[in-house]
């Protein structure tokens, strides 16, 4: 929740107003708090208002008002007043709302490459002999396994390859995320998808059924509509992360049939050159990855 202070103009000071507050969680939650001094009773004046300062809302407000004595000058001079502060709170609430998304992104990309170095474990020193020998067995992802194993490797696996690059692809972009508007409160909010897709793939969906981590908090009555508005999440604008397509190569057998295409996301995309010799690690997919391509039988991710 975010909330703002108004200071009343001052012929509305000098008139008993003494401070507006404005809080919400969502632009159609917004509570509009006003503090004065005037008549008997002195009890703030508390609103209510769903996305729009008009009809039902603002006739409520007025029959309020007249309850702790304002004046009709006071009274028409003050709602003015609120109509401003609603303005301002729509877009103090979407900043807010803005803000907290990007520092869940910044949150999302710190887990990401924590579980990387988690994953990674210590560095160990070996030898060659070694190191062949401990490479045969599948399934440990810290130890490299050469391409032609990670080509006909269970799917859906965590793998460390060692290989060289024969073939590179341009840098193309990918989404890692995407922002989604609630179809309730309109609010914003991040979602960052299992691996990086293209829009329209079953893992970046157009709609998404999910629960607005704003309309969260105002505890919805299952099954009533605005439930069910809260539930839909809308695409509304992309967070791309480059990627590039390269080919592994086995470094003692030259072997250029049996190749692993490695799909390689951000940091992992940038400065790739044909002829490195090069260790990666990532998960191994056996069908078609790409909204478009050919299938891909044996490509790995890494991000």
């Amino acid at each position: 929740m975010t909330s703002k202070e108004f200071k009343p103009r001052k012929s509305l000071r000098d008139a008993g107003i003494d401070k507006i507050t404005g809080e919400g969680v969502s632009i159609d939650k917004i509570k509009i708090t006003v503090e004065h001094h005037i008549g008997d009773n002195k009890d703030p004046i508390e609103i209510d208002i769903n996305k729009e300062w008009y009809g039902d809302v603002v006739e409520g407000y007025r029959t309020e008002a007249e309850r702790h004595g304002f004046k009709p000058a006071v009274l028409l001079e003050l709602e003015r007043e609120i109509g401003l502060a609603v303005v301002d709170m729509i877009d103090e609430i979407i900043r807010w709302q803005q803000q907290k998304t990007t520092e869940e992104i910044a949150a999302q990309d710190a887990l990401d490459r924590n579980k990387q170095i988690v994953a990674a474990g210590p560095p160990e020193e070996r030898t060659e002999n070694q190191q062949q020998q401990q490479s045969q067995v599948l399934g440990d992802f810290r130890k490299p396994i050469p391409v032609r194993e990670a080509a006909v490797a269970d799917p859906a696996t965590v793998y460390t390859v060692s290989g060289q690059i024969t073939a590179t692809s341009k840098i193309s972009y990918m989404l890692k995320g995407g922002m989604y508007q609630c179809s309730r409160c309109s609010g914003l909010q991040y979602v960052q998808y299992e691996r990086p897709s293209h829009f329209g793939d079953d893992e970046a969906p157009q709609v998404l059924h999910r629960m607005c981590r704003f309309c969260e908090e105002t505890d919805l009555a299952e099954g009533t509509q605005q439930h069910r508005q809260a539930t839909e999440l809308h695409f509304s604008r992309p967070v791309h992360v480059i990627s590039v397509t390269i080919e592994l190569m086995d470094t003692d057998t030259f072997d250029d049939v049996k190749t692993l295409p490695v799909l390689l996301f951000g940091k992992h995309a940038e400065d790739v050159k044909i002829g490195e010799y090069v260790v990666v690690r990532g998960e191994t997919l056996c069908s078609a990855y790409q909204q478009k391509p050919q299938s891909i039988p044996g490509c790995m991710l890494c991000f």
